[in-house]
């Protein structure tokens, strides 16, 4: 079933709601984490809608996806059907064809203002994000590298971006440095006015 992340094994669950208003947290204690029907799934959900094999979270570059097996009924990330494989997040909801979860990261060292910062970012993104993605299409930036672009605007330094979006920071560095070799700069200040003359803000 793959090899084992200590990462995943201690720090990442998925929380399920009981009728009675409490919630059961199931450990992700695999990479890749399968979840379907079969009973050889690491989580195995007995219900009709499931697919044998429905879909698996796992690890790439110290960051998480979520991958649909060719379910029948679909998997979905905060409502939003996936086609293939997403990045998720902590506190995303993903459901598995009509049965939803919670991603939780339990990390003793992510502080309340980490996660709080990561849920800002989020919402503020989505409030605007066609500039940011018409930046990201004129320089063929991946979904990763678009929102890490997007906490270098607001000034975050590397280690903020690695902790706001739960990855390691040479992962982080790797990413930016990535943007740069893109963008053709060097420094976040040569970014910001790159980005500033696309998108038609005096400087």
């Amino acid at each position: 079933m793959g090899i084992k992340t200590p990462e995943i094994q201690q720090s990442w669950f998925l929380e399920s709601s009981l009728s009675d208003g409490n919630a059961v947290q199931i450990k992700i204690n695999n990479d890749p984490f399968v979840v379907g029907r079969d009973k050889k799934c690491n989580l195995t959900l007995s219900s009709s809608t499931i697919s044998r094999r429905h879909a698996e979270i796992f690890s790439k570059d110290s960051t998480f996806y979520l991958r649909d097996l060719g379910s029948t009924n679909g998997t979905f990330i905060n409502s939003k059907k996936i086609a293939e494989e997403e990045i998720v997040h902590n506190g995303d909801y993903i459901t598995f064809a009509d049965l939803q979860f919670k991603l939780i990261y339990k990390g003793t060292e992510i502080r309340d203002k980490v996660r709080k910062s990561h849920t800002d970012t989020q919402t503020n993104f989505l409030k605007n994000p066609r500039k940011y993605h018409s930046f990201a299409d004129a320089y063929k930036l991946s979904k990763r590298e678009e929102e890490i672009l997007f906490l270098l605007l607001q000034g975050k330094s590397t280690r903020e971006i690695a902790e706001t979006l739960f990855i390691t920071f040479g992962t982080a560095k790797n990413h930016i440095l990535s943007i740069f070799n893109k963008t053709d700069v060097h420094s976040k200040f040569q970014l910001l006015a790159i980005y500033n003359k696309l998108s038609g803000k005096k400087k």
